[in-house]
């Protein structure tokens, strides 16, 4: 195959250009996404090198820009879920703190404390509860 930009290429080699794609999948992404159409000579159909490999520069680009769109949501969300969990761990580091400098170690013993410190991270903050 040549790889001459301005070459005609038949739709056998259009398909193995864009990674073996069956004829159903060229005639579907000619439909559904724009794909260049083919210039008929002796009844096959032939396309540029240059005018497909634009056309699959483009759609990697739309690709590559829809799944960074995607992915911002999950970012934010997962930033959203480690402040929670570093303002909980916080929170009961503190109240923990509080049973234990108040006297009351019959209550909490400071190995057990530190265990539910450790296994916040595990766990989803709002539905931890601490049973004395």
């Amino acid at each position: 195959m040549s790889t001459d930009p301005e070459a005609l290429i038949t739709d056998t080699q259009t398909r193995d250009l864009c990674g073996g794609i069956s004829t159903m999948t060229l005639w579907r992404w000619r439909r559904d996404l724009g794909f260049p159409r083919p210039r008929k000579i002796n009844g096959r159909n032939y396309n540029t090198r240059r005018e497909i490999l634009e056309h699959l520069d483009a759609l990697l680009a739309a690709e590559a820009e829809l799944k960074a769109e995607a992915e911002e949501p999950l970012k934010a969300n997962a930033e959203h879920r480690e402040a929670v969990l570093e303002a909980a761990t916080e929170q009961l580091q503190e109240i923990i703190d509080n049973v234990l400098s108040d006297g009351h170690e019959n209550l909490v013993s400071e190995a057990f404390a530190r265990n539910i410190v450790e296994r916040i991270d595990a766990e989803e903050p709002s539905r931890i509860t601490i049973k004395f």
